[in-house]
């Protein structure tokens, strides 16, 4: 009987102790069975298991949260893919945080002429999206350039018109559509090519400037430079904003078209397609799209 005894607070005791690793209640039991938004994951993931169902059912402890840090840049502290981080302001060896507000991508990266972010720090004062020598800003990004239209004159300095203006030539360029050569004219014909520039005998000096600048400004879009004139004189302005626009201006009777000064001055305006650009005045074409010249 003593041993009888002793057999059943044996069982008992292992009972209780078998006790411990199931579960109590039914409402346990289906807690597997719970969607995995209605268990505290936080607790599950800084409390290990070893059981497979729990695993299987909510995913190992490591892929249960969501990664709680994200790469900042401005913190000191260099995470991929920054390429430095010398804190929020710019430095001379890194774009600072600030440079985010470009949207460039180019915040915690080294300082690079032609990134599209002017960093003062690094020495620069300009960035037109290249760094080469064309647009608004030089090659190193240490020089800005200011978009300037082309300008040059020629004039009629003989007297009245006489039959001896006829055939007399002035060769102008702007630098972005074909050379042109304006032709004198006074008999309805000119040499293949030419432009005619209609005058009668006798007219003024200020008559054969007048004549020769509205010729010019008929042409349109097809020539990108304007003309004005005041007295024997003919002004002339390009219509862009471009270095291109700087061409010399001949003739093939200095006894008669005199005061040539060829067309110079222009700036920037001269970045061919395909390149990155800021502005229109960067481009030869004039156009940027996307910050690239068309």
């Amino acid at each position: 009987m003593r041993a009888l005894a002793i057999l059943a607070l044996a069982l008992a005791s292992c009972s209780n102790l078998i006790g411990i690793n199931t579960f109590s209640t039914a409402s346990d039991a289906s807690a597997l069975d719970a969607p995995a938004s209605s268990i505290d994951a936080a607790a599950i993931a800084d409390a290990p298991t070893n059981d497979a169902a729990v695993d299987a059912k909510l995913g190992t402890p490591d892929a249960r949260l969501p990664d709680a840090h994200s790469v900042e840049c401005g913190n000191n502290v260099v995470e991929p893919p920054e390429e430095c981080d010398n804190g929020v302001v710019d430095t001379s060896g890194c774009n600072g945080d600030t440079a985010g507000a470009v949207s460039f991508g180019v915040e915690c990266r080294f300082p690079a002429c032609g990134d599209g972010y002017t960093n003062a720090a690094a020495g620069e004062v300009c960035d037109d999206r290249n760094g080469i020598s064309c647009g608004t800003c030089n090659a190193t990004c240490s020089g800005s350039i200011t978009p300037t239209a082309a300008s040059g004159r020629v004039a009629y300095i003989g007297a009245n018109a006489t039959t001896a203006l006829d055939g007399v030539t002035i060769t102008i360029a702007d630098g972005i559509n074909p050379t042109l050569t304006f032709e004198f004219d006074d008999n309805a014909s000119v040499a293949i090519g030419n432009v005619a520039v209609a005058y009668a005998v006798g007219d003024a000096p200020s008559t054969v400037a007048t004549k020769l600048s509205n010729t010019i400004n008929g042409l349109g879009s097809t020539f990108l430079i304007s003309a004005t004139s005041s007295q024997k004189n003919v002004n002339l302005t390009h219509d862009r904003k471009t270095s291109l626009g700087n061409r010399t201006i001949t003739t093939s009777d200095a006894t008669l078209i005199g005061s040539i000064q060829g067309m110079s001055g222009g700036m920037a305006g001269d970045c061919t397609t395909g390149t990155g650009c800021v502005m229109g005045d960067d481009c030869a074409s004039g156009v940027c799209t996307a910050n690239v010249c068309q």
